[in-house]
């Protein structure tokens, strides 16, 4: 038996953030793994002078969602929208909560609802901006206009080398459109649609097993709306992120020297011998060495000499691996030219 959960990403394109790498391939030598924090850029640049945000819910109530719901009272559906504007805005609140930019303890939702069967609204006027404003002083409003979730089950019955399996699936489909307003000048700042899929695979020799391992639909309805929420988030404010970072570790005597320092964080120690040998006669030696160089460098957000360290290993030595870093590292100093601009100045 089997139980998996995935997420599908649509509309929003982040920039690559891990080293795709595959250790036991051939001619790849042996690595260790860290994790490093750096500062992911927002999807978009928010005026610097915004310091007070409000948030409104102004989107239709859908009808819609499972076939079994037809039935579903108008009492019902008020429950289930609550859930999801509760946990949407809690995932919006969580991620900007991750930035340097913002801390949102507590957020108040406003709530202006309809449950008629039009689609998205209209942006608000900058009489209506201004009626709010006097009501809920802010500088931006944040405002989701309209969401739509679908959700999709099936259960296939395949044979893997005459073992008979159950696969189930589970996935919930969602549509949201956003705007934030600009209060203190009545115009919109961006408008945006946000697609995303979340998946849940399971799988068992028997068919009511594999189906009962799925979650229940209220609770697959609740990940869903709280990662539309993260992902919106993430659009619009930088965050620290965690993400992986490899070292070579094999070699010679004093290759694996540095790597018993790195393991045991005595970096200056480590930093020491691979400058040594990135200027040694060991090619191989000399480019694993400008390598782990290069991550040091990246570690302590040195993007130039990262760049500088890791280009020189390539030089020396052309490894997939290698030109997969230099690039990440370029998409890294390209972040940090729009971090700049996102963030004001002295905060990190």
């Amino acid at each position: 038996m089997g139980v998996g959960v995935g997420v599908g990403v649509g509309v929003i394109r982040r920039p690559r953030k891990y080293i795709l790498i595959l250790l036991l391939a051939a001619g790849c030598a042996p690595m260790a793994e860290i994790d490093i924090q750096v500062m992911d850029p927002a999807g978009i640049t928010l005026p610097l002078n915004i310091q007070q945000l409000a948030f409104l819910n102004r989107s239709v109530v859908p009808q819609l969602l499972h076939s079994d719901s037809t039935g579903w009272s108008e009492e019902e559906y008020y429950i289930l929208d609550t859930i999801i504007n509760n946990r949407i805005f809690q995932g919006i609140r969580e991620s900007m909560n991750a930035s340097p930019l913002y801390d949102l303890d507590i957020i108040e939702i406003i709530r202006v609802r309809r449950y008629d069967t039009s689609g998205i609204m209209e942006p608000l006027s900058p009489t209506r901006l201004q009626r709010f404003k006097e009501v809920h002083p802010a500088d931006a409003l944040l405002s989701l206009e309209y969401y739509n979730l679908k959700d999709s089950m099936s259960l296939a019955r395949k044979f893997y080398d005459n073992y008979l399996s159950y696969d189930a699936y589970m996935g919930i489909y969602t549509t949201t459109v956003w705007r934030i307003y600009d209060l203190n000048r009545d115009y919109v700042i961006d408008e945006f649609t946000l697609q995303d899929t979340a998946n849940w695979y399971a799988w068992d020799e028997y068919q009511n097993s594999a189906l009962e391992q799925l979650p229940l639909m209220i609770d697959a309805i609740r990940a869903a709306a709280f990662q539309i929420g993260t992902m919106y988030g993430n659009r619009i404010s930088p965050a620290w992120m965690e993400v992986q970072r490899f070292y070579h570790v094999s070699g010679d005597k004093e290759m694996r020297e540095a790597a018993g320092k790195a393991a045991s964080t005595d970096w200056q120690g480590a930093t020491e011998i691979w400058k040594k040998l990135a200027y040694g006669k060991n090619p191989k030696t000399a480019a694993k060495a400008c390598f782990n160089m290069a991550m040091v460098c990246e570690m302590e957000d040195l993007m130039i000499p990262a760049l500088d360290w890791a280009i020189k290993s390539y030089t020396i030595r052309q490894e997939p691996l290698t030109k997969e870093y230099i690039e990440l590292l370029k998409q890294r100093y390209e972040n940090r030219k729009q971090l700049k601009r996102q963030l004001p100045s002295g905060v990190h």
